[in-house]
């Protein structure tokens, strides 16, 4: 959806979307392609994302269009009709890089890189917002961070620590809103994974 590329979703407009994991590469070189995320590229009206996991790694290297949005789990976000994209219990853990810069709009972040509002044809801002909770991301991603634009908004934000800081049991220190009983599961030497996908993996 308009040049979009996702882990997971490509472009998602008015989903729920639950249980994430995504440990690839995308590297877009592409003349077309300016929107990246870890879970979804392009996400469109109101949208909820619960237990989100990103540890790959996501590039851009095209220096043809303006707003460009590289996330760990949304590329963009766009707020047609103050659109409310909420994220629940999420771990941004991989590497997001734009590695051209000439001055283009559009942002780089850990969590959504660029949330757009959306204005009219009398000028009447159309507000994009993000709710975040309990939402944590490694120091390594939030270095490129660039998020912003005058009709959006977050709220609750996103908590940054060094990735070793979430290895292991010290996960369930610093990222201790997260369910470690039923959902999460700690690991030796890594961050905190999934357990639905570690049974699959035989972890």
């Amino acid at each position: 959806h308009g040049g979009a590329v996702g882990g997971i979703i490509g472009g998602s407009c008015g989903r729920e979307v639950n249980n994430c994991w995504y440990d690839g590469e995308i590297y877009l070189t592409s003349g077309f392609a300016h929107r990246a995320g870890g879970i979804a590229g392009y996400v469109l009206v109101n949208e909820t994302f619960t237990n989100m996991l990103f540890t790959g790694k996501i590039s851009y290297d095209n220096e043809y269009y303006n707003n460009v949005g590289i996330g760990g789990i949304i590329g963009e976000g766009y707020g047609y009709g103050k659109a409310v994209i909420t994220l629940n219990n999420v771990l941004s853990a991989g590497s997001v890089e734009r590695r051209v810069t000439t001055a283009k709009t559009g942002g780089v972040g850990a969590v959504i890189g660029y949330l757009d509002g959306f204005r009219d044809n009398n000028e009447n801002p159309y507000t994009s917002s993000a709710v975040y909770t309990n939402v944590y991301g490694t120091i390594d991603t939030f270095l490129v961070t660039e998020n912003g634009n005058q009709d959006a908004t977050v709220t609750g934000g996103a908590t940054p620590f060094a990735e070793a800081d979430l290895y292991g049991d010290l996960a369930k220190t610093n990222a201790s809103a997260l369910d470690y009983t039923n959902t999460w599961v700690t690991r030796e030497g890594d961050v905190p994974a999934l357990k639905i996908f570690t049974k699959v993996l035989g972890q």
